[in-house]
């Protein structure tokens, strides 16, 4: 046991001082990781600063919130935070498989995720994927240790943090319901549980909104009408997960071991059902797998211990060495990965990008309608943003606004007409007072 701890410490180090250096790298923020920086702000200040997507979930802005209203570094915060929700989410990772499976089986699943290229691209983004997973992670521990009041909270937080939690929530709720005899007491306390975070967000939604319902629905039509340029091939998501982690393939051996342990088959179903349905949408991003990468990393700890044993037999030889050789192919594939992505420049914002953020932070607008067509813009101005010209429901007139003409690129017909309209409304308002183009975008300023 002492030895297990022991890798494992090695193992969360050895992420952490991977994960530090591709933050050190790759500073730049993304599209939203601004949306929720903005809406932090938005939050702390009661609507006196930053703005408002109502369709996105409230607890990784809340968090970031609270780092701007304590006068920090929102950026520098935010990239610590989701680090260290990371490492929990690797430590959860080795605890459920050595709750399930013993600590072999946790330890290299641990192993297979820290060391997994996608998750340690992302293991400092300031995004919701890694945070919710954490949660959804923590909620199963909670179940298997039987403590399914502080599962459901656990739970709810992971779906505020990212709505479509609710999928592998419902698959995990469903089996533990189906294979436990006091099943139904339990799924009581659970949901009683999730409820408690869950329903002052929908009172504020239904006083905010008029419709508690609002950010689950307009989620669903953003998610239908927007991201036409991440369209991918139907094997996109399995031929990329197999190429950063060539054990993976070792889940072929599935349905030999498929009656030797009903968890695994537990967390098949949350990994598989979820991933099926990923594979068929046509937006296809990896960060979308995050939330997965847990419980396929626990499976292919399975079969890869199992296959190692197999192997040994097959061929008299011991099974450590086997599971060894297993462990360095992986390693030598994804760290090949990983050190490119490390020595490689980092993406930083454009200059005009940086131009509009230093003229919103630098000019007084108080009492100004404020336009903006990306989120970006708005990241180093505490001032409101009244409207967001690539969202829907945006009402009023500006009276200043910074546009990107490339901002308003890959969404379908619908929704772009939608754009089309609030630009439109900004060029019979207001004039145009800057203007210059940059890698074919055109970026423009109007104001009275």
């Amino acid at each position: 046991m002492k030895r297990h701890r022991l890798l494992l410490g090695l193992l969360l180090l050895s992420f952490l001082l991977l994960s530090v250096s591709i933050a050190a790298q790759q500073r730049a923020v993304w599209w939203d990781s601004a949306v929720y920086i903005g809406m932090g702000k938005y939050y702390w200040s009661a609507g006196q600063s930053g703005f408002s997507e109502p369709s996105r979930p409230p607890a990784l802005p809340l968090l970031l919130g609270a780092f701007w209203n304590a006068g920090l570094d929102t950026i520098l915060s935010g990239t610590i935070l989701i680090i260290v929700f990371s490492l929990g989410t690797v430590f959860l990772t080795f605890k459920i498989g050595e709750k399930l499976f013993g600590a072999n089986t946790g330890l290299l699943a641990a192993f297979l995720l820290g060391f997994s290229f996608t998750f340690l691209s992302f293991s400092h983004r300031i995004l919701t994927e890694i945070p919710s997973s954490f949660f959804l992670l923590l909620g199963a521990l909670l179940l298997l240790k039987q403590k399914p009041v502080l599962g459901g909270i656990a739970f709810g937080l992971s779906f505020l943090t990212r709505f479509y939690q609710l999928l592998p929530i419902i698959i995990i709720l469903a089996a533990f319901h189906l294979q436990r005899r006091h099943g139904r007491r339990e799924l009581l306390l659970v949901i009683s549980g999730f409820s408690i975070p869950l329903l002052p967000y929908l009172l504020l939604g239904a006083i905010a909104y008029g419709n508690p319902m609002l950010p689950f629905t307009l989620q669903l039509y953003l998610s239908m009408h927007t991201g036409t340029i991440y369209a991918q091939p139907l094997l996109f998501y399995a031929a990329s997960l197999i190429k950063e982690n060539i054990l993976l393939l070792s889940l072929a051996a599935l349905p030999l071991v498929w009656k030797k342990n009903q968890h695994l088959r537990l967390l098949a179903w949350i990994a598989l059902i979820p991933l099926l349905l990923y594979t068929l949408a046509p937006h296809k991003e990896m960060r979308l797998l995050l939330p997965l990468l847990p419980f396929v990393s626990l499976l292919a700890a399975f079969c890869t211990i199992y296959l190692s044993h197999y192997l040994a037999q097959r061929f008299a030889m011991p099974d450590k060495t086997i599971l060894f050789l297993f462990c360095a192919i992986f390693l030598g594939i994804g760290l090949s990965h990983t050190l490119l992505f490390i020595i490689h420049p980092g993406s930083q914002p454009s200059p005009q990008q940086e131009f509009f953020q230093e003229y919103l932070q630098e000019r007084e607008h108080a009492g100004q309608h404020i336009w903006i067509s990306s989120p970006l813009y708005a990241l180093r101005t505490d001032a409101p943003v009244s409207g967001l010209m690539y969202y829907p429901g945006i009402r009023g007139e500006p009276d200043l606004a910074l546009v990107n003409t490339c901002d308003f690129l890959g969404n379908d017909r619908e929704y772009g007409a939608m754009t089309s309209r609030n630009l439109d409304t900004v060029m019979a308002t207001l004039k145009q007072v800057y203007s210059s183009r940059e890698k074919g975008c055109v970026y423009t300023i109007y104001g009275r």
